[in-house]
């Protein structure tokens, strides 16, 4: 058999030429991956960008001698949130811990059509704590984007698979709760 030499270099020009070809492919693609990747990164963060400004808490008895407690409701961003559901949880005890949990339970909730920017106060029943049960507070809600959120009473923020009304199975007509701006600085007033 005879080979000529210009057919095994062909031979070899045109391997090198597909391999080349191959790893900028393979490169191209990987670098198509980290894109899509970082860009998915970045469209998480800018979509929770308003939610990680919305937290709550138990704010304890809302005036000395008045059987009702409060939650706190904060908003740090600079647009209202929408459809607004804040439930009464616990932290720890044998209790419920999250607002599906408390949907046989609608004294323990207050819902919102908005909540402004700011720091507000909300009247809730009171007793809710007791003997090893720590209350805690959280709130769902529909931001400026139109996404649905959850912030647990234990601080994790999570997206809903539904607006905070339907998810949590609130009853219509919606008896909407009132409102009170807090200034933590000075004495709260009293919730009407």
């Amino acid at each position: 058999m005879n080979i000529e030499l210009g057919d095994l270099a062909t031979w070899v020009t045109g391997i090198a030429t597909a391999g080349a070809w191959t790893a900028a492919l393979i490169s191209i693609r990987r670098e198509r991956k980290t894109r899509e990747e970082f860009n998915k990164d970045k469209l998480e963060r800018e979509s929770r960008n308003q939610a990680v400004k919305i937290s709550s808490w138990f704010g304890g008895r809302i005036l000395p001698g008045d059987e009702r407690d409060s939650l706190i409701l904060l908003n740090r961003s600079d647009t209202p949130i929408y459809n607004v559901v804040a439930t009464m949880v616990f932290a720890q005890g044998g209790a419920p811990r999250m607002g599906e949990d408390m949907r046989d339970l609608p004294d323990h909730r207050a819902c919102y059509t908005v909540l402004p920017p700011g720091t507000w106060r909300a009247a809730a029943p009171g007793g809710w704590g007791g003997m090893h049960r720590m209350p805690a507070v959280e709130i769902a809600f529909t931001d400026t984007a139109g996404l649905n959120w959850v912030r647990r009473g234990s601080g994790q923020l999570m997206r809903l698979p539904a607006e905070p009304f339907d998810h949590f199975e609130v009853t219509r007509p919606i008896d909407f709760e009132l409102l009170a701006a807090v200034a933590f600085h000075s004495p709260q007033p009293p919730i009407s």
